[in-house]
């Protein structure tokens, strides 16, 4: 049996790279407009050389002993043809992919991964520190996944944990399951006149809808929502509509990290 190892491929701009990337991954090409009409080109990997000037050294050196008259670039791989340009005219740019890749290292994502992430937020390479700094929540395989996240290590306010509680499957368990029987009927003369008075309470609270047992229950019996404890609020808990609500709001999943809108 043969097996075929596919590697798959990343679209950036309008061209397929592979996903594994790395420093000498950036390349760029030049085509030098020589004295005699012709042109050739040279590829260039800026992150082969320690430093900028080093690279741009050895760029203007290739160039000046072809005795060019003019060049251009024509590809680049990973980079905006912004960014192919600025690499040439400008430090900061060379130097900010250089931090990309410190950062990508110290922030365990890999770079093609951080590099997509930058993109579609709609940032510059130069940004990619402000952008982790800013936006970065961490490691989800989708908002979903945060949104469970969140509600399990974040004490949230209570509108917020009364927004997404399933008060009608809450207030209907509350009746199935004999709670509101033994809230109002067990020790009823303790509260009540008669036990004829204490069953008029129990049809009365009975007789609600769903979400107004539980609103009952919660409301005029423990207090607030905070007093029911973290599990019963996770149980009836719509993590999907909070997810929904933290997409809308501009959190977004790329390439299984979760980032969120500043």
């Amino acid at each position: 049996q043969n097996f075929v190892v596919l590697e798959l491929e990343l679209m950036i701009g309008t061209q397929f790279k592979k996903i594994k990337m790395n420093k000498t991954d950036i390349v760029i090409w030049y085509r030098v407009y020589l004295p005699t009409g012709g042109d050739t080109d040279i590829m260039m990997k800026p992150f082969e050389y320690r430093s900028f000037s080093e690279w741009q050294d050895e760029l203007q050196g290739q160039l000046d002993g072809l005795g060019f008259v003019d060049f251009d670039i024509v590809d680049y791989d990973y980079l905006s043809q912004g960014e192919a340009w600025g690499m040439f005219q400008d430090e900061n740019v060379w130097d900010a992919w250089n931090d990309f890749f410190d950062l990508s290292k110290e922030y365990g994502i890999k770079p093609d991964t951080l590099l997509q992430a930058v993109r579609e937020l709609g940032y510059d390479i130069e940004q990619t520190k402000e952008v982790l700094g800013n936006s970065y929540e961490g490691e989800y395989d989708s908002v979903l996944d945060y949104a469970y996240y969140i509600v399990d290590e974040v004490e949230l306010s209570d509108d917020s944990y009364e927004t997404y509680f399933d008060w009608d499957g809450f207030g209907y368990a509350l009746d199935v399951n004999g709670d509101v029987w033994s809230l109002t009927m067990d020790d009823w003369e303790d509260r009540y006149e008669s036990e004829m008075e204490a069953n008029a309470v129990y049809e009365e609270i009975s007789s609600m809808r769903n979400s107004e047992i539980a609103e009952w229950y919660v409301n005029d019996l423990i207090g607030d929502i905070s007093e029911l404890g973290k599990d019963t609020i996770k149980q009836y808990f719509d993590f999907k509509k909070f997810a929904r609500d933290l997409e809308y709001e501009g959190y977004t999943e790329i390439g299984g990290y979760v980032w969120r809108p500043y």
